[in-house]
């Protein structure tokens, strides 16, 4: 797995039913939309009301259309989400229960058993357990968060640290995270091939150092890892996926951040040939020994996990299914292996000398606490300058990835792309009345800005520059 894909537990589904400032010659300000005014994109709240006309329009469309493109697809598949043969089962073995998980089927997971592969041929008993989390996020969504840290004892060559896995066997399906590989500590995501159809997965946008590249063996399709980046032991790491739609395709990106410096980067960004794809099945964290090197000891740790549904509310991974899959290949080391909470995280170990304790139940339920939502600050937003030919902007250091931008002039949408990287938007023709620029980023948050175009007789109408910097404050 660690060197062509993520291994996705025999394939099993685990389906759901888812500032203000003048110049000689305009004025210009800019505000924060965020949930308390009035933030169309994400609706933390229900209680939000009084501030709906202040909601973007744009934003406002693209949840419903969202939604909606979602459901259709759900009713008129033909795909592995109507295939029958599978229960409606959602009592763990602790006794809890995932509320409205449709085709959550648990007896296969609290078996913890596998598929013989050609992998239980060779060389039996060597390799440690392969070991997963299985989190309660019921519904679709369109983002996926988490956080993963690795102690320096748990670092393993062979050793694959996923940190978010989903739609296994389904259109959409892949996975991300981080490897202790011979080459090196590299990221890895990877989408598996669509179910129907031969078209092939894209890069639209590749970062400094990412190799993209197909892979075979448990599945195929197209695998992209950087080992340029790095990562260290000891430390915090931010993972993120976003999914959007282009036409008749579905696009997905993914950006991960240094916890300790504040970089964030951009590693990749695919293109995957069928619309409207969506992170339908529960979400997945999994520990997995590649190359059998069970005598050694690999642990992570993972906080900070959540989905971003289509209805706009976070669902925070506070509760995981634990399971291990017991195979031939693990023989000699099958009881060793260990999995809990720890301090607000979830964590996962196997191999070497580890023990198992008592939260360590294969199919057992783990609980933690967790925040309603990603505690993570709007984009901060330099604003360079507006001209009649171009608006210009900045991204201050630490700051969350911006992930869209919007330019309307009077009024009217101008120019919107899914860009991370664009900072310059140029006009055809000069605004005679109002620039507004939006800025979304990559959880959903919106900074918006309004340059109001006076125009008097006596002024340069060449050059409006930005004379104040905005910094977003706590209240998102």
């Amino acid at each position: 797995m660690g060197c062509s894909s993520s291994r996705p537990m025999s394939n099993r589904r685990f389906s759901t039913s888812m500032g203000n400032s003048e110049s000689t010659d305009h004025e210009m300000y800019e505000e924060a939309e965020s949930q308390e005014n009035g933030n169309p994109r994400v609706h933390w709240d229900d209680d939000d009301d009084d501030d709906e006309e202040e909601e973007d329009d744009y934003l406002t469309d693209y949840n419903m259309d969202m939604s909606s493109n979602y459901k259709y697809r759900t009713v008129s598949s033909k795909g592995p989400r109507s295939a029958g043969g599978r229960s409606r089962v959602t009592t763990t073995t602790a006794g809890e229960t995932f509320e409205g998980s449709e085709y959550f089927d648990m007896e296969t997971m609290t078996e913890g058993q596998s598929e013989m592969t050609d992998w239980d041929q060779e060389e039996p008993g060597l390799y440690a357990p392969s070991l997963s989390l299985w989190y309660n996020d019921e519904e679709a969504g369109d983002i996926l968060t988490q956080d993963v840290y690795v102690p320096k004892f748990g670092l393993t060559k062979h050793t694959y640290y996923c940190c978010l896995q989903w739609n296994a066997g389904m259109n959409g399906g892949g996975y991300c995270g981080i490897q202790d590989h011979p080459k090196g500590r590299n990221y890895i995501f990877s989408l598996w091939d669509p179910v129907d159809t031969d078209k092939k997965i894209k890069p639209i946008y590749v970062g400094p150092g990412t190799i993209c590249e197909p892979f075979g063996g448990e599945g195929e399709g197209l695998k992209t890892w950087n080992f340029t980046l790095g990562w260290e032991s000891d430390s915090w790491y931010t993972v993120v996926i976003r999914r959007w739609d282009d036409g008749e395709n579905t696009c997905y990106g993914f950006w991960v951040k240094h916890q300790m410096t504040l970089e964030w980067t951009h590693i990749v960004s695919l293109e995957f040939p069928v619309p409207a794809t969506f992170f339908e099945t529960l979400s997945c964290s999994f520990l997995e020994d590649w190359e059998g090197t069970g005598d050694q000891e690999r642990r992570v740790h993972f906080k900070n996990g959540y989905k971003h549904g289509l209805n706009g509310k976070w669902m925070p991974f506070n509760k995981a299914v634990f399971s291990m899959v017991s195979e031939m290949r693990c023989k000699l080391f099958e009881n060793n292996y260990d999995s809990g909470v720890l301090d607000d995280t979830f964590y996962l170990q196997s191999g070497g000398q580890t023990m198992q304790s008592a939260s360590a139940v294969n199919g057992g339920m783990l609980t933690r606490e967790m925040p309603a939502k990603p505690d993570v600050l709007p984009i901060c937003v330099y604003l360079s300058s507006v001209t009649s030919e171009e608006v210009s902007w900045e991204i201050s250091a630490g700051s969350v990835p911006q992930f869209q931008y919007i330019v309307y002039i009077d009024k009217l949408i101008y120019k919107q792309e899914v860009n991370s990287e664009a900072r310059t938007c140029k006009f055809d023709t000069s605004p005679t009345e109002l620039v507004e620029l939006l800025i979304e980023d990559i959880y959903g948050h919106a900074v918006r800005s309004k340059f109001k175009v006076t125009n008097p007789p006596d002024c340069d109408s060449q050059t409006r520059t930005r004379l104040e910097v905005y910094v977003p404050t706590a209240s998102h």
